[in-house]
């Protein structure tokens, strides 16, 4: 059938990008779309007003807002699209051509399609990326192809938002950014080592052509300055020989002291928003994490804020809370910039779906996370959460529709407010040498896609679609799993959903606090310690979780415990890892040589059924363990060994099974031997 569909070329870049791919759509399907043109077509796609939005006799009470309307025009079946803005009308598109992708061959385009409007729950839905490694981050940064898929995954996932992080403990790379894109007049002692002229402007250039590429896909582009300086300590990533401070290294920046750090900031801040005028944001980190000194933030920061204020006055300020005292909060507000505060939502790690009951007791009087005492009134800021997923589940698939849903509906506790997590595989390459090349993920035979990113296309169509709609149905994926996978689809999703509670169960319940860093634990990986260690783990919700150590002396005491008790815990990983594997008998096994996305989801969720497994046998020996240590009962020791034993085959499958689907060698991390080494080197 011939479908007509309007001319994107003298609509904005997100309204271009969403005609074009309803016009993929319908080639998807075998239809053919004729570009303007309605004569004699068998359907129209229209939109309205694409000059004046929220008008002719539709309104729209919030940005991002859509509608579709279909209906018979002159007898032909037509499409009706209208949007409050470029970006609700880019959705409007992209629903539309779902829908025409649903309808499949041999159907009219349009059977798919529904009548519907869409308005946000979610204001911000932000992916964060890292800068952890400057071969990684440059290959990515200079590939126009790379950023095109990737910002049309966001696109499609409805994620509106792009951070990119500079710095944050990886040796000194970017810290700060600024002379990785342009030399500051007055200031030539600060540079960027071992770049060239033509290098810094190629940086320089990449990047607006990433910001543009951005606001083309109707997503906003927020640059994160997290290092200022570079003084060593934890901004060192526990890189083996990572630079001191001020010492002439490639890849540092060095000439920026003390003395010149405050007029440098001021200079080279002032250029970077000139230079790149199109970022919608900027977000800082503020404590002595970024190499400010304590005595050094306060007028840092007034005068920085005075700054932005007068070149930029508009623009949006994220500011970290961590260790940030009131009276910067304050002075930002007062300025009158346009403030959010951003704090952790479960640690740096990916806990449950809801604020916790009662945090860590190390953290119970600061602000490392949660939301501390920032849910005051009246407040002169938003807030923006920040899901560190990116320590927890680092490679491995994740997608659970429930777990995002309870979580975005968490966020409402103080009024709208947005979010953001990290991309999956965020540290990728942290802590290898910094000319080293990527090292692919996969094994042959398990690689299924051009860029790595786009096997994780489940993690970011949940968190986009529910973030803009938490009512959304289940559809969307379910038509995804169905057009990836076929028959074995179904099997899959329902498996990825169970399994992917795992990890955040492991945070939640016995997780040791030692592992609260993004650059420390990884629950995919680490065993936590001997048994004697873990055994001290508590979970990371005191209220609702009871530590092994509480329900040992309760068995001995008599004592009742009224929060989830470690042994309850151990029965659900069990049962957990039990469903898993039932949803992977009913997939079935790989479809021939061309079921490599199928193999890798399958592998996936076998080592997810092992963790579950390996902790429900872990559990109970440690209990075992604390009962011989508290009461010398040697049976209790013979049943915490045998248990370890147990735990420890279960390891060895992992292995084996890691072993056969990933590439050696893969580096998350420098701190620990968990994040750069094997599964085998943690047995």
């Amino acid at each position: 059938m011939r479908i007509a569909i309007p001319d994107g070329h003298y609509l904005s870049g997100p309204i271009s990008f969403g005609i074009g791919r309803i016009a993929d759509a319908l080639h998807e399907i075998g239809h053919e779309p004729i570009i303007g043109e309605a004569e004699g077509c068998d359907g129209i796609i229209r939109i309205d007003e694409p000059e004046g939005f929220g008008t002719k006799g539709r309104r729209f009470d919030s940005p991002e807002s859509f509608g579709i309307e279909t209906a018979a025009r002159a007898g032909v079946p037509t499409v009706s699209i209208t949007g409050s803005d470029p970006r609700g009308l880019m959705y409007g598109l992209l629903d539309t051509a779902g829908g025409i992708r649903s309808s499949g061959p041999g159907a009219h385009p349009f059977t798919g399609v529904t009548a519907r409007e869409g308005r946000p729950d979610c204001p911000d839905r932000a992916v964060s990326i890292y800068t952890m490694h400057q071969g990684y981050f440059e290959a990515r940064l200079h590939d126009p192809g790379y950023l095109d898929a990737y910002l049309a995954l966001l696109a499609e996932s409805r994620i509106n938002c792009l951070v990119l992080v500079f710095g944050y403990e990886n040796g000194g790379f970017l810290a700060p950014p600024y002379p990785y894109f342009f030399d500051v007049p007055g200031f030539e002692s600060v540079r960027f080592s071992g770049l060239s002229l033509a290098e810094q402007r190629r940086n320089a250039e990449s990047l607006g052509a990433l910001i543009r590429a951005a606001h083309d896909h109707g997503v906003e582009f927020v640059p994160a300055v997290w290092d200022h300086i570079y003084r060593g300590g934890v901004q060192d990533g526990g890189i083996a020989g990572a630079a001191a401070p001020g010492e002439e290294r490639e890849g540092i920046v060095t000439g920026l002291d003390s003395g010149n750090l405050m007029p440098y900031t001021l200079a080279a801040l002032e250029r970077f928003l000139e230079l790149f005028e199109g970022i919608d944001g900027i977000q800082f980190r503020l404590h002595n994490e970024s190499g400010l000194r304590p005595e050094e933030m306060a007028a840092f920061w007034h005068r920085v804020f005075t700054m932005i204020h007068g070149k930029r006055p508009g623009l949006r300020v994220d500011i970290r809370a961590k260790e940030v005292p009131d009276s910067i909060i304050e002075d930002a507000v007062d300025t009158g910039l346009d403030v959010r505060v951003c704090t952790k939502y479960w640690m740096e790690q990916m806990g449950m779906p809801f604020h916790p009951a009662h945090v860590s007791v190390q953290n119970q009087f600061d602000r490392r996370h949660g939301y501390a005492d920032l849910l005051r009134h009246p407040r002169g800021y938003r807030m923006q959460w920040r899901l560190w997923n990116g320590g927890t589940s680092r490679l491995h698939l994740w997608g659970d529709p429930g777990y995002v849903r309870r979580f975005i509906e968490s966020l409402r506790i103080c009024g709208p407010a947005g979010f953001e997590v990290n991309e999956p595989l965020a540290t990728l390459m942290l802590g290898a040498p910094r000319d080293s090349s990527g090292i692919p993920i996969h094994r042959e035979g398990y690689r299924s896609y051009r860029y790595e990113f786009e096997r994780y296309w489940l993690f970011y169509l949940l968190f986009g679609r529910i973030g803009y709609d938490r009512a959304v149905s289940d559809e969307p994926w379910e038509d995804e799993f169905h057009r990836r996978f076929g028959s074995g689809g179904r099997a899959l999703m329902e498996g990825m959903s169970i399994a992917s509670r795992v990890l955040p169960r492991i945070v939640a319940s016995c997780y040791r606090y030692g592992n609260f860093p993004t650059t420390v634990g990884w629950a995919e990986r680490d065993p936590q310690g001997t048994l004697p260690e873990f055994a001290l783990a508590e979970g990371t919700d005191i209220q609702l979780f009871a530590s092994m150590r509480e329900e040992a002396e309760s068995r001995l005491t008599g004592a009742v415990i009224a929060r989830r008790l470690p042994s309850t815990t151990s029965a659900w990983f069990t049962e957990t890892a039990a469903a898993v594997r039932r949803a992977i008998a009913d997939a079935g096994p790989a479809p021939g040589k061309q079921g490599a996305e199928y193999r890798a989801t399958l592998a996936d969720l076998e080592i997810l059924a092992l963790i579950a497994e390996f902790y429900a046998l872990r559990i109970p020996a440690a209990i075992d363990y604390l009962l011989y240590r508290t009461a010398g009962d040697l049976h209790s020791l013979d049943r915490a060994v045998e248990g370890e034993r147990a735990a420890l085959s279960v390891w060895e499958r992992m292995i084996e099974t890691s072993a056969a689907v990933f590439t050696p060698g893969i580096v998350f991390g420098a701190r620990t031997p968990a994040l750069r080494g094997e599964w085998s080197e943690e047995l």
